[in-house]
């Protein structure tokens, strides 16, 4: 009963954390004096570009483009704009016609201000991760699944309950202890069992943490 119950308390907790935490800290960020989003855009043509290569990194343009760009999500989805693209060793994000990339969209006065932010990596990051968790489960079979689970009930606790607190202005130190001894409550069990072992490893790994 104890292998099904925890496992099954671990995915609840998960969905609650993400139907609930945002809602509850909504209101504790402070207000950003100029609102913006990043959003999906795509370039629909370069209007005009000033490049010389890069003397430095080979492959890479410096200089300026101006760019005409469609925004694809959002609120101002489907709304063009013109965006000035500057390259440099700082950024440097070439563009060219058909790009879907991640725009910044700035709210600031009374028409937006849209620039190219970075290049789209969702569809390699989807691919890593499904990588990852098939070579997870595949090697590791039902250990292998709990161990996922683990690292999502660790993230989960991570950005939708600990960081949440730090923007309210909890002690830190105090709610970083709490919260790692839950997660490493949560995790051992999960992986190492109801044994002495474990409850050992448990014991010495938040008697270390609170040391540190």
């Amino acid at each position: 009963m104890k292998k099904i119950l925890l496992p099954l308390l671990v995915i609840i907790s998960i969905f609650m954390m993400a139907t609930y935490s945002p809602k509850l800290s909504q209101g504790l960020k402070g207000k950003a004096r100029f609102p913006q989003e990043f959003v999906q855009g795509e370039v629909i043509k370069v209007l005009k570009e000033d490049l010389m290569k890069d003397p430095v990194v080979a492959g890479k343009f410096r200089g300026s483009q101006t760019l005409e760009v469609r925004i694809l999500e959002g609120k101002y989805k489907n709304e063009e704009f013109v965006v000035y693209n500057s390259l440099s060793a700082l950024h440097n994000v070439y563009a060219d016609q058909g790009l879907k990339a991640i725009f910044t969209v700035k709210e600031e006065g009374a028409k937006p201000t849209v620039w190219l932010y970075n290049l789209r990596r969702d569809r390699s990051i989807y691919l890593l991760g499904a990588i990852f968790i098939g070579a997870v489960v595949l090697l590791g079979k039902m250990k292998g699944v709990k161990s996922l689970l683990a690292l999502a009930f660790t993230g989960s606790v991570i950005i939708y309950v600990l960081l949440p607190l730090l923007f309210k202005g909890v002690d830190p130190i105090s709610t970083s202890i709490l919260l790692s001894s839950i997660i490493i409550v949560v995790s051992f069990l999960l992986i190492g069992g109801y044994d002495r072992k474990t409850y050992s490893a448990i014991i010495g790994t938040i008697c270390g943490i609170t040391i540190a």
